[in-house]
């Protein structure tokens, strides 16, 4: 077994989930209302159908900076999982918060605001992830080292919040200037939680890597794959460019290598865990990049191993990409839809930036 394929037992259930998104408008009245300048004919915009050619067939987002930009809507999603899990604060051990959209930057506050609002006690310590579209296969690889009694992970992304500014339009800084435009386009809005309970009968799986080192038989990866280069030491707050070079641009090229190749070895190091675990599992989910990308990973997944492509949970042309809360929401999705049930073991793939991906397998409690 290589050094990006090793993994790690993992002895945690989903004892509670909850999730939420925001409005969701379809992909010809954002681009009305957002207004991406056409490089190709000055002074017009992109139309709904312009950006589907060149982002991939996205028909409508979750993009609704007024809901929220109340820090409330978090609070809330965190208790429905406890409440899902029949938990009270005093009995969650950790508390882990994943996002790469914090509604206040330094110092993990929005940590210290989530717990103070769940009134987790105080000798809880917060631990916030600044992490991409991966940050689940990160947090669960944490917790699959830790040997407590309830895990509460909850993730958010408010991308209308960060993105609704015209420097994702008009920028002349930025190194990825002429690409900013893609990550609104792209990215959505959501939130998610879950409770993980320690199990003796749990008979899951974590995989995570960092590929930095190798990238399967290959040398390590090194673009960040998403580049956002001010707001910190180097570019400070308050200096001209700052500003501009405070946006979320997608390294395309680098990206769908990333994520072919990663999901890739994903499923070859769950494979070699279990065999056959495509076909033990109730539902497989990978993370919701774009339409693109995770069609063609479906298509070349069932091709390979014989699994049905409905075996496959999506949503990223109906909400845009959701980043860490995209499969959490699949999950509940399909809970409250009756395609999942208790006892059912589930798959989940995801790629990120970092970059980081991996894979796990786990069961609802």
């Amino acid at each position: 077994m290589s050094i990006t394929q090793q993994g790690c037992y993992f002895n945690y259930k989903i004892a509670g989930i909850s999730s939420v998104i925001g409005k969701v408008l379809g992909i010809d009245e954002w681009a009305k209302n957002f207004k991406v300048p056409n490089r190709k004919k000055p002074g017009s915009f992109l139309s709904g159908s312009d950006i589907q050619n060149i982002i991939g067939p996205v028909a409508s987002k979750s993009w609704d900076p007024d809901f929220f930009r109340d820090f409330n809507h978090i609070i809330e999603i965190a208790r429905t999982a406890m409440e899902d899990a029949n938990v009270t604060a005093q009995d969650i051990d950790i508390v882990m918060v994943a996002t790469s959209t914090p509604y206040e930057v330094q110092l993990d506050y929005d940590s210290f605001k989530l717990l103070r609002a769940l009134e987790i006690p105080d000798h809880i310590p917060p631990l916030q992830l600044a992490s991409g579209c991966a940050g689940m296969a990160r947090a669960l690889s944490l917790a699959a080292k830790l040997n407590v009694r309830n895990i509460l992970i909850v993730t958010y992304e408010v991308s209308s919040l960060y993105m609704v500014s015209p420097i994702y339009r008009y920028n002349t800084h930025h190194p990825l200037n002429n690409a900013l435009w893609a990550s609104p386009a792209l990215f959505s809005d959501g939130a998610a939680a879950i409770v993980l309970r320690h199990s003796p009968s749990a008979n899951g799986y974590s995989l995570y890597s960092r590929d930095s080192l190798s990238f399967g038989d290959g040398e390590g990866f090194d673009d960040p794959l998403i580049h956002y280069p001010g707001g910190g030491a180097l570019n400070p707050p308050g200096l001209e460019q700052s500003e501009q070079l405070s946006c979320y641009a997608m390294a395309g090229d680098k990206t769908k290598l990333y994520y072919s190749k990663g999901m890739k070895l994903n499923h070859q190091g769950l494979e070699i865990h279990r065999q056959h675990y495509f076909n033990e599992v109730e539902r497989i989910y990978t993370h919701q990049a774009s339409p693109n990308m995770v069609e063609g990973f479906i298509k070349m997944f069932s091709e390979e191993t014989g699994v049905e492509q409905s075996k496959f949970s999506t949503n990223v042309r109906k909400y845009g990409n959701l980043v860490i809360p995209s499969t959490l929401k699949m999950i509940h999705d399909d809970i409250n839809a009756k395609k999942l049930k208790s006892g059912d073991e589930l798959a989940v793939m995801v790629v990120g930036a970092g970059p980081e991906r991996g894979a796990f397998l786990i069961e609802l409690e």
